[in-house]
């Protein structure tokens, strides 16, 4: 896309192809009623985290996630919301920019004013045990994923997440899925059958070998 070899119309393409993979957990979750695109106002783009300039940190390539974004708008309609952070080079206040968010999230979710709401850490585990009846993930590992997810440390989660993928293939026994998600897994590999390659590279034939029993079953 960056080298200009990708026409706007096959990019609107992608937009509608990525939508149709996740348009069951889109449907189940109601995600198309309130979405907040976080966004820059009269400002040039340069590299945020203080490391240097990445390849997603270059203007050119925000332009063109821009322009997706404008597509994702176009197929969300009124549950998109443009929030500004940054105006003319400078940032706006957090306060303004959260009430702006409560304001517009309370419009589309019908919050009472004054309600508050709680935030709750994702167990791994649990997550883990639903899906894959049998694992139980090793203590240090997942104190290792757990710790690094909290503090946002994407070297410790990435590294963590590798043992917990391999431990999962090596021991799993079955896989439980809800009809709906059978049905939408089953379309997706019916239409991308190369899947079934990366999941033999990535996590293994005996995972692969156990998800095709189970989508069959």
């Amino acid at each position: 896309v960056f080298l200009g070899n990708v026409k706007e119309s096959e990019i609107e393409q992608e937009v509608d192809k990525a939508l149709s993979f996740d348009d069951l957990f889109i449907d189940k979750l109601t995600l198309m009623n309130c979405i907040l695109n976080l966004k820059t106002d009269n400002t040039s783009w340069n590299a945020s985290r203080g490391e240097g300039e990445d390849k997603y940190e270059r203007k050119e390539v925000q332009e063109i996630c821009t322009l997706a974004y404008r597509f994702y708008e176009d197929r969300v309609g009124s549950g998109w919301e443009k929030i500004v952070t940054r105006r003319d080079g400078k940032w706006r206040s957090r306060g303004d920019i959260r009430d702006e968010c409560i304001s517009f999230i309370s419009q589309r979710m019908h919050i009472n004013k004054g309600e508050k709401g709680s935030l709750n850490f994702v167990d791994l585990n649990s997550i883990i045990s639903t899906i894959y009846p049998n694992v139980k993930i090793a203590s240090d590992i997942y104190k290792l994923w757990s710790n690094s997810a909290r503090v946002n440390d994407k070297k410790g989660i990435y590294e963590s997440s590798v043992k917990i993928g391999g431990y999962i293939s090596n021991n799993l026994v079955r896989i439980d899925m809800s009809n709906d998600v059978k049905g939408k897994f089953k379309e997706i590999l019916s239409d991308y059958p190369e899947i079934y390659s990366l999941l033999d590279e990535f996590a293994g034939k005996r995972y692969s070998n156990i998800l095709v029993k189970t989508l069959n079953g």
